[in-house]
């Protein structure tokens, strides 16, 4: 029985380091730490399909903010940037697809408290097949400081 006492905690070190999500990777995630008062912040993130079919992630949600939602930055003929929701996004086996300052980026919206520098967000991202995947984002400050999201 000596065995069991090393077994067990093995097994349940193994349990953690299983992704939630087979084939989803994600990477340098963040989330852009906002002046106080602030309705609406951003995150940031590579995530990687590293299966062997098509993921389309369908929804993400953030038990500390009332919405969250995947964004891609437009600049028209004028230079002018809006942001555009994106409804899905679909990950092609061996893509990955950046999350960065001017791009496509997380949307928070509505936080249920001040997030300073130091915290974190937890997102969970659905997929079309209904899997789910939790991350866990930093709250730091932008490199260099300007209004992209």
């Amino acid at each position: 029985m000596p065995a069991l006492r090393y077994l067990v905690p093995a097994l349940l070190l193994s349990l953690f380091a299983l992704p939630t999500l087979a084939g989803v990777e994600v990477d340098n995630a963040w989330v852009r730490a906002a002046p106080p008062g602030a309705g609406v912040t951003a995150g940031y993130m590579d995530i990687s399909n590293n299966g062997e079919t098509d993921i389309t992630l369908t929804e993400i949600h953030s038990p500390q903010f009332t919405r969250v939602e995947f964004h891609r930055t437009r600049h028209d003929e004028h230079g002018t940037a809006s942001m555009i929701r994106m409804h899905t996004v679909t990950l092609a086996p061996g893509e990955t697809q950046t999350f960065s300052p001017g791009g496509q980026h997380l949307m928070l919206i509505g936080p249920q408290q001040e997030l300073g520098e130091g915290d974190s967000v937890e997102v969970i991202i659905t997929t079309e097949a209904g899997e789910e995947i939790s991350v866990t984002l930093p709250v730091r400050r932008a490199h260099h400081q300007g209004h992209s999201h």
